[in-house]
């Protein structure tokens, strides 16, 4: 709990020294994307996936519990995280993710 209560400061201090605006219309600070490098990304996080979630809902009691499991782990985990994530990186104009943590976090990060 402390962790992600230190994490979620470290987020809204950062993100609050900028327009959110103006991070969602700006452009990446590195070299474009190729539409073969992006569709590895989505590839590797469906295989990411397909493998972990087996160990997610091991312990779950009815299907249903598995789907909503599933549903919630991908729309935060997936989403919410890696929105958080390219916001930051467009932030703080790098895509180093070190460099990411240890400015919104410092040394406990």
């Amino acid at each position: 709990p402390a962790f992600l209560a230190m994490a979620g400061w470290s987020i809204a201090v950062e993100l609050s020294k900028h327009d959110l605006g103006a991070l969602t219309h700006a452009s990446p600070a590195g070299p474009p994307l190729s539409l073969l490098e992006g569709t590895m990304i989505v590839a590797g996080g469906f295989i990411v996936g397909a493998v972990i979630t087996p160990d997610m809902s091991r312990f779950n009691r009815t299907s249903g519990d598995v789907v909503k499991q599933t549903v919630v782990g991908i729309s935060v985990g997936e989403y919410g995280i890696g929105l958080i994530g390219v916001l930051l990186a467009l932030a703080l104009r790098t895509n180093d993710v070190i460099a990411i943590v240890t400015s919104t976090s410092g040394f406990l990060g």
